[in-house]
């Protein structure tokens, strides 16, 4: 596994003026790995954790839809209804004022979660070996928004992102395939991100200069690597209030309004009660 350490400086000039996104990417696989994962992420400062196979459950109707949770950050689950598929993501976002987050859906399925965090697009997936598959004809009908990045756990090898791989059935150059045709570039590349040696789930996005790493001090002890992402972020626009243009064909209205309003006055009688009035 490879690291890249952050200097603790950058940190705080990150957290005052958010010029980068900190994000991990992990899969837990277990209700005690999965508070391991959110322990991790809240410890060391991650903005964003898209975790996948995430411990998910539902019980009587007193109890509903149970989930992992940290009063740190937000949860964004994939689907509203757990009755017949639990979701196999959960995305959790730091609870920052400087941190403006909407859902968005363009699928629904328990294995795809996409938020947006200030500029960026983030989608959360999960890929099930020998599955149907489905995730990626989603992701290959989808024209992701400018500003993007997938992450999850893919189970694909190929050797774009990992040159001397060892033999993998998953959808390797399906995948690749995917990533060239909507100019997707892969972050993390070469370090094994899974315990047989193999890069399985790798981190795509169109930004520039995000980048992606396998992070050691992230590991929650399952046979995945966890992975660090750092993405540029712009701080969200303030918002402009515009001008207010009454048209002149509601004028009349407008009079009426401000006419029923308007605080009433007695009519002044001499001098002095002009000079009270005034004071």
């Amino acid at each position: 596994m490879s690291s890249r350490r952050r200097h603790r400086s950058s940190d705080k000039a990150r957290r005052g003026t958010r010029k980068m996104l900190h994000l991990m990417q992990c899969i837990v696989a277990h209700s005690d790995t999965n508070d391991t994962a959110l322990h991790l992420e809240w410890q060391h400062e991650m903005d964003v954790a898209v975790v996948q196979e995430s411990w998910a459950e539902t019980r009587a109707a007193r109890l509903g839809k149970l989930a992992k949770i940290h009063p740190r950050y937000d949860v964004f689950f994939p689907i509203e209804d757990w009755a017949e598929r639990k979701p196999r993501v959960i995305t959790y976002v730091h609870k920052d004022p400087k941190l403006q987050t909407s859902q968005l859906r363009p699928f629904v399925s328990p294995d795809m979660c996409v938020i947006r965090v200030n500029n960026v697009t983030i989608c959360n997936v999960y890929v099930q070996l020998g599955g149907d598959y489905h995730i990626l004809t989603n992701l290959e009908g989808w024209q992701q928004p400018v500003g993007t990045v997938i992450a999850g756990d893919f189970n694909a090898v190929h050797w774009l992102w990992r040159s001397n791989h060892k033999r993998h059935k998953g959808p390797g150059e399906r995948v690749a395939k995917w990533a060239e045709d909507h100019g997707l570039a892969v972050l993390n590349l070469e370090a094994p991100t899974h315990q047989g040696g193999n890069v399985v789930d790798p981190t795509l996005s169109d930004i520039a200069s995000a980048d992606a790493w396998v992070n050691p001090i992230l590991y929650a002890r399952v046979d995945h690597y966890a992975i660090e992402a750092s993405i540029p972020v712009a701080a969200p626009p303030v918002p402009n209030p515009g001008k207010y243009r009454i048209p002149i064909d509601e004028w009349y209205e407008l009079a009426q309004l401000i006419r029923q309003n308007a605080p009433t006055f007695e009519e002044p009688q001499d001098p002095e009660d002009l000079n009270r009035m005034a004071d």
